[in-house]
């Protein structure tokens, strides 16, 4: 792997303790990171972090957030350059600014007429449409339909076409599986059982389904770890499945939270992480049979 020019060894030493005495990492175990080797990120280049060593990493952080366009794109700076020297910041609170009139004009355009009018925020979570949404619900009020979901799981539902999809796992079983429901009325379409068997000690509030599947719109992507690995699997709208895969090893001996990484569809492959203290790796599948 190509690596960028280093700073000079007695830069980063000189770094490296003022961020050990000072510095503070948010959903970090400071004690760990104390004695872990130092890791000083100074730039980027599209999808690639250079450390201060001139290490290159490629950025597949999308927890915390997800940068779309990647790092130092020419276009983006100077557009931000260009927009720094007018004003850096301005508010929409009774207030206007040219650009973000354009942008608005330009994304309604591209709806068709779909988004009549555009909110703008800071962040993608508090941002609605224009029309009335629901804010109160009991068990009757603003509720279309209501499903029972076999087991236990964190698992996020996705939709495609007329299909609901999640994971679910029975702890008592030791079971788990991929489950779907019709969208308009919330049936029950299949439950394929995917593995039996195999469960490792997990954090109390984890579950042996918090991955979140994945789908093209042809298959159904889902990864559950068992038996010490992370096993893949591909199904069709039907329930069947096409492909199955064992991705890698996954057993933690120090930190023994469980898994939860999703898989992300990135064109034809089918990318899928696992990271623990006694292994971590990153890799690709093929979409269409699984191999990588």
């Amino acid at each position: 792997m190509p690596t960028a020019p280093a700073a000079h060894p007695s830069a980063l030493d000189a770094l490296d303790a003022a961020d050990r005495r000072f510095g503070w990492h948010p959903f970090t175990q400071m004690r760990e990171y104390q004695d872990n080797p130092r890791l000083h990120l100074v730039r980027g280049e599209g999808n690639w972090l250079i450390d201060g060593e001139g290490k290159r990493y490629l950025d597949g952080n999308a927890s915390v957030w997800t940068n779309v366009h990647g790092h130092n794109d020419p276009d983006l700076n100077r557009a931000l350059r260009d927009q720094a020297e007018q004003v850096a910041h301005v508010t929409l609170l009774g207030l206007n600014h040219p650009v973000a009139t354009e942008l608005a004009e330009d994304l309604a355009g591209r709806t068709g007429g779909a988004l009549p009018r555009c909110f703008f925020s800071d962040n993608g979570s508090n941002a609605v449409d224009a029309q009335p949404v629901p804010t109160e619900w009991s068990s009757t009020k603003n509720i279309v339909w209501k499903a029972d979901v076999p087991g236990r799981g964190h698992s996020t539902p996705i939709v495609t076409g007329n299909v609901i999809v999640l994971l679910t796992a029975d702890n008592t079983a030791q079971t788990q599986g991929v489950v779907a429901f019709d969208r308009a009325t919330g049936k029950q379409l299949w439950m394929t059982p995917i593995s039996q068997g195999g469960f490792a000690p997990i954090h109390a509030k984890n579950t042996f389904a918090s991955s979140t599947p994945a789908t093209d719109g042809k298959l159904i992507y889902a990864c559950f770890c068992h038996h010490e690995k992370i096993e893949l699997v591909a199904l069709d709208l039907e329930g069947k499945i096409v492909w199955r895969r064992d991705a890698g090893a996954f057993r933690p001996k120090i930190y023994e939270y469980g898994y939860a990484s999703s898989p992300t569809i990135y064109k034809d492959t089918l990318i899928v992480a696992a990271d623990c203290d006694t292994i971590a790796w990153l890799k690709a599948f093929r979409l269409s049979d699984g191999e990588q």
